[in-house]
């Protein structure tokens, strides 16, 4: 059967067109996939199952290209991002440094959409937009693809980038970056995200040789996106709950990441054992204070010099000799953690031969408030406390009654204090006649008493 005009008139246009269509591009060297587990990049994927009403999710875009050479203002350390390392095997929990990420660089201020090769260039770039929900984590994958012409080389052969969105909306996600070499070896860098108010961006340049770019590297960038249009963003919903679902029944059967109590204990066992190591004992102190909510212990960490951090490590040991902390649940460990160095903090301040460090003092009484410049008050207090909610009661309490001090300098102080908390009565004047000042706190008694009162304010 012989074609038809029109069907010879077509088939001429399409050779034509294949003719003068640019050839293929090679496919990138690297492969992208994501994960979605619910969970954080603290304790990894847990057997809770996804809320049903997950809300609005936020979208975030990961963006991968190979580059001939890392861009220009790409001077900073990834090290410099990293609070710590994590280990998932070996004899080594915890690092000090990563081995697996040598050479990473952050760009600050830039983007791939410029900084990397455009879509025109010899292997374009890989892009994947992902939603993340509260208490969920999404994950994204890069494998190296040793199947590409001139494969790269890398100490790594795979790497995830991990965003949780935290239960504070104001607050930034919280990042990670996974690295895992050809040995099964995985590193866990949790990264200080950037600033940035609209959901901050990260570009990473990752070192990865070739025989004909000996100087180049992957591009991988994060940015918060918006939502996409249309049967986009349904179908990305509806693959990544998909995957919150498989993720959940893999930690149920034991083959996916720990539950969350499990995981504490999994990290805190290693942040305590190195504490004893001199060059880990700060990154591993200031990682037990955020998890388990001790803020004092966590910028005593930041901002003690190394004789001071030493001399309180030494009194926590001493306490807790008898203690295992291993066993410890996260707000009897925090409480620990909380109470030593307020105890400490109270008694180098009584020490005239030996005045506290002024860093030190002024973290006291940021903390602490009036009660602060009162050592021997301060330490009875916390000898009076059994937990971190308890004693950050006894401080507003505390705090309150200094509000009825003759000195009003005191009064001012413990005003200010109780203010930036919230917590100040409302209508009174630490500087106001001494009845006025009465009758406020009387009225501030009495609006509490209220509220405490079952039966205040009527029946239903």
């Amino acid at each position: 059967m012989g074609l038809s005009k029109s069907s010879t008139a077509l088939a001429l246009a399409c050779a034509s067109a294949c003719a003068t269509a640019p050839p293929p591009h090679p496919r990138p060297p690297v492969v992208l996939t994501a994960d979605h587990f619910v969970g954080t990049i603290h304790t990894g994927a847990l057997a809770d199952p996804a809320p049903a009403d997950r809300g609005e999710p936020w979208w975030f875009e990961l963006r991968l290209a190979y580059t001939e050479s890392a861009p220009p203002e790409a001077s900073e350390p990834v090290s410099a991002l990293a609070r710590q390392v994590f280990v998932e095997s070996g004899d080594e929990p915890l690092r000090s440094r990563s081995q697996l990420a040598l050479g990473v660089l952050r760009a600050p201020d830039s983007g791939l959409r410029t900084a990397a090769p455009a879509p025109e260039g010899p292997e374009g770039s890989l892009a994947r937009v992902e939603p993340v929900w509260t208490g969920t984590t999404t994950a994204w994958r890069a494998t190296r693809d040793g199947g590409t012409e001139d494969p790269p080389r890398a100490s790594w052969a795979s790497l995830e980038l991990e965003v949780t969105r935290p239960a504070d909306p104001e607050a930034p996600p919280e990042l990670a970056l996974v690295l895992e070499s050809d040995s099964a070896v995985r590193e866990h860098l949790v990264l200080d995200a950037p600033p940035g108010s609209a959901g901050p961006a990260l570009l990473l340049f990752l070192p990865a040789a070739r025989t004909r770019s000996p100087s180049g590297g992957f591009l991988l960038e994060l940015a918060r996106v918006e939502a996409p249009a249309g049967a986009s963003a349904d179908e990305s919903i509806e693959r990544a709950s998909a995957s919150l679902e498989r993720s959940t029944a893999r930690a149920r059967e034991g083959t996916g990441g720990l539950t969350r109590e499990e995981g504490f204990h999994f990290e805190s066992s290693s942040a305590l054992r190195a504490l004893e190591d001199r060059s880990l004992h700060r990154s591993a102190l200031a990682f037990l204070a955020q998890a388990t909510g001790a803020n004092l212990t966590g910028e005593l960490a930041i901002v003690a010099g190394e004789p001071a951090l030493e001399s309180y490590l030494d009194s926590l040991s001493q306490r807790v000799r008898d203690a295992d902390l291993d066993a410890s649940e996260s707000e009897a460990l925090g409480w620990k953690l909380e109470s030593v160095a307020c105890a400490w903090l109270a008694a180098r301040s009584a020490d005239e031969q030996h005045p506290l460090e002024p860093e030190l003092r002024a973290l006291l009484l940021v903390h602490a408030g009036e009660l602060a410049r009162f050592p021997d008050l301060l330490g009875e207090t916390v000898g009076e406390c059994d937990s971190l909610a308890g004693f950050a009661n006894r401080l507003l309490d505390e705090n309150r009654i200094f509000l009825e001090d003759a000195d009003p300098s005191a009064r001012l102080r413990a005003f200010e204090w109780l203010r930036a908390r919230g917590a100040a009565p409302e209508g009174f004047d630490p500087l106001a006649p001494l009845p006025e000042r009465r009758a406020a706190l009387d009225r501030a008694r009495e609006e509490e008493a209220e509220g405490q009162d079952p039966g205040a304010g009527g029946g239903r």
